[in-house]
């Protein structure tokens, strides 16, 4: 997935309450590590690393990476479709999630990746821009008053507009997007940045400062969450993960299955499997590298 390190908070809670009630699924990130978001020595930094925090695959600090990350894992998707979706099997035909943010969409390196996927017609790509509409220094306005919605309908993306905080808008939109077959989608999602709180709510202070115990209660009152413990998981957001990890395990096997089958009934997977792309490219990385 690729993400800004603004959504990052969000990324990291996701993992955690997998983790919390499906500890077979791997991740070693308690919730005392979302605790200590951006403390020094804990594996939750500011911004996502690969290596340092468990279930994050590429690091997307400069904004921009993430997205163009994305695309590139989109192409790669093209690429090893077209070589392993041989007699009748379909493998390989995975989707590329992506959250993106105000500032992340106005980095020059996300035109150059929206340009080149929409050329290529990435259809593959599922973007999410969390249109919150505010930046660290204030509204993006102030620097930001494009149409953002034309800018990427001229690359040949396909574009979505709906209410953010509307999980039926949500859920349709995806639906759509992963229905396309000819263009990238983005998803443009009005949303509102500290969406609850009663003094901060669409506010630049809400972007990278935390509410504070006093706005917190506030909050929650306002929400109608309960007001402690101060890290709280719904029991339903318990079951939905339960559920969700029970249903990607029977699919996970089942793709295993389809996988192993191709690969006694084809002589593509021996010539580009794994283990011959890793001793190609250690290759190219490492002139000194030969085969053990």
């Amino acid at each position: 997935m690729a993400k800004p390190g603004q959504i990052y908070p969000v990324c990291r809670a996701r993992l955690h309450v997998i983790v919390f009630f499906v500890t077979s699924f791997g991740y070693d990130l308690s919730l005392d590590e979302i605790k200590q978001f951006r403390q020094f020595g804990s594996k939750t930094p500011g911004h996502p690393e690969y290596g340092h925090t468990p279930g994050v695959e590429v690091t997307t600090g400069p904004l921009g990476q993430g997205f163009a990350n994305g695309v590139g894992m989109a192409l790669a998707e093209r690429v090893i479709a077209d070589r392993f979706n041989k007699d009748g099997r379909t493998i390989i035909n995975h989707h590329i999630y992506g959250l993106v943010s105000d500032g992340e969409l106005m980095e020059g390196i996300t035109s150059e990746a929206a340009s080149f996927a929409g050329h290529l017609g990435l259809s593959r790509i599922i973007y999410i821009y969390d249109s919150n509409q505010i930046s660290i220094e204030g509204n993006t306005s102030l620097t930001f008053t494009e149409d953002v919605a034309k800018r990427f309908e001229a690359y040949n993306w396909r574009v979505y507009k709906i209410d953010g905080h509307d999980h039926n808008e949500i859920a349709g939109a995806i639906e759509s997007a992963r229905n396309e077959k000819e263009k990238p989608s983005l998803i443009i999602a009005r949303t509102h940045i500290g969406k609850g709180s009663p003094n901060k709510q669409n506010t630049a202070s809400v972007h990278g400062e935390p509410l504070g115990a006093k706005e917190l209660e506030l909050t929650k009152e306002n929400l109608g969450w309960p007001k402690s413990p101060a890290f709280y998981i719904p029991d339903e957001v318990k079951q939905l993960c339960q559920t969700r990890i029970a249903e990607l395990r029977v699919e996970y096997v089942d793709w295993q299955s389809l996988f192993n089958t191709g690969k006694k009934k084809t002589q593509i997977f021996p010539r580009y499997g794994m283990p011959t792309f890793k001793k190609r490219f250690l290759k190219i990385w490492n002139p000194n590298y030969s085969k053990p």
